[in-house]
Formats: structure tokens, sequence, C-alpha cells
């Protein structure tokens, strides 16, 4: 496995305060100046703070909300989408390097075994260098767990950073679980009738065996007198 250093807790939740603080006190559009600052920090990877924030929300229908949609696109969304948004802005070289990060890790959420090609692909990635790189410096920033595997040309995923969640994805996780758990009720009351019907089956068995025995000691019995009867006809003259 690639060795990874350090990405501490409190780095990420230092920057994220830090950034809080500063986009609080923003007056008007200057919050953006904020979140382009906040989409290059290269300790802060979660965004859900910033986005809560009314003077960002209110971002919304103004001149200025592309900032927003960008902030948004780094909280929870991928290089994908920042290529397919109207009007997106030129992202600083650390900005796009950042997002392509996070994309990977919302990659590795759904697949545990990511091909190159895949991420060259969707990546806009031209050479194998330049994807080893990126794979790198996500396991040493720790936005991902895994071990590359040159010669297959795929990157096996162990483990990968926690994004934040996107509008309804709440609900949708949750949904998901009271299906899963929904699932797992049935199931166990299956094995509970099949438990139960197996020791019916194995009392009737039981039971069987225990007829059957005693029929045949009943038998072993009445063969038994049926000779000493026999036997006792014999001596009489």
């Amino acid at each position: 496995m690639m060795a990874a250093a350090t990405l501490g807790n409190s780095s990420m939740s230092n920057a994220h305060e830090r950034f809080v603080v500063l986009a609080k006190s923003a007056p008007g559009l200057a919050v953006t100046m904020v979140i382009d600052q906040a989409l290059s920090a290269p300790d802060l990877f979660v965004f859900s703070e910033l986005l809560e924030l009314p003077n960002i929300q209110q971002l919304a229908s103004t001149q200025a909300e592309i900032s927003l949609r960008m902030l948004q696109i780094f909280a929870y969304g991928t290089y994908s989408d920042y290529k397919n948004l109207s009007g997106a802005p030129v992202l600083k070289p650390e900005q796009l390097h950042k997002l392509k990060l996070l994309s990977l890790v919302s990659m590795a959420h759904k697949s545990k075994v990511i091909t190159y090609d895949a991420l060259m692909t969707s990546l806009d990635i031209g050479s194998l260098r330049e994807l080893e790189d990126l794979i790198i410096d996500a396991m040493y920033k720790e936005l991902i767990s895994g071990k590359m595997n040159p010669k297959l040309g795929v990157v096996n995923i162990d483990v990968a950073f926690g994004r934040d969640l996107r509008p309804g994805q709440l609900t949708e996780m949750i949904s998901l679980f009271d299906s899963w758990a929904d699932n797992c009720a049935q199931l166990l009351s299956h094995i509970s009738t099949e438990m139960d019907h197996a020791n019916a089956s194995k009392a009737a068995s039981v039971q069987h065996e225990s007829a059957v025995q005693h029929q045949i000691e009943e038998a072993k019995k009445m063969l038994k007198l049926t000779k000493e009867l026999d036997s006792n006809d014999a001596k009489k003259p």
C-alpha cells in the first residue's frame, strides 16, 4: 500500500472554521473572494458549513451565482459537473487539481477497483505519470487508501474520504438503510421459519424412530414368547 501522510482532522477542521469566519464577515459580493480562496485551499475538502451560510445562499439568482455553483460542485460534485456547467470559470491550477482529487474520491465510493483508463477519461488526464501523481497525492492526503497496480492498470480502493452530502442524499441514504433493514428482517423471519420446520421435522423423525424401535422390541417379545410356547408344546408327551 502506498504510504500516506496524515491529514489530521484538526487541520481540516481548522481550515473549515477559518473560512466560515471569513465568509460570515465578508460584506456583499466580497464573499465570492472567500469562496475562491476556499476552493484553492490545499487542506480544505469539506464545504457544508460554508454552503449553509445565508450570505452564500443569497448568491443564488445574482450575478455572482456561479460562485455558489462552483462551491456546490467542490462540495459534492465532480469534474464532469464542472465541464458541463454553463459559464463555468477557468479554474486555477491548484483548484483544478483539487477538483480532480475530489472526483477521484467520488469514483472510489462507487467502485473498489478503478481502471486507469476510466480515470484518465473522466478526469481529462493525458499521461500515465500525471494520473499516478494524482493518485499518490490522494493517498498522501488520505483522501483514499488503497494500492496501485500499474501492471493491470487499476487502483484498488480500501477506504475513501467522506465528502459532503448533496441535497436529498441523506434522505436517500436513510431510505436505503430502511430498505436494507426490512430485507434483513424478512431474511431473519425466513430463517426462523425454516428453523422451526427443521426442528419440527427433527422431532417427528425422532418420534417415528422411537415408534419403530418400540415395534421392534414388541416383535422381539412376541417372537420370544412364540418360541417358548413351541418349546413347551414339544416337551409334552
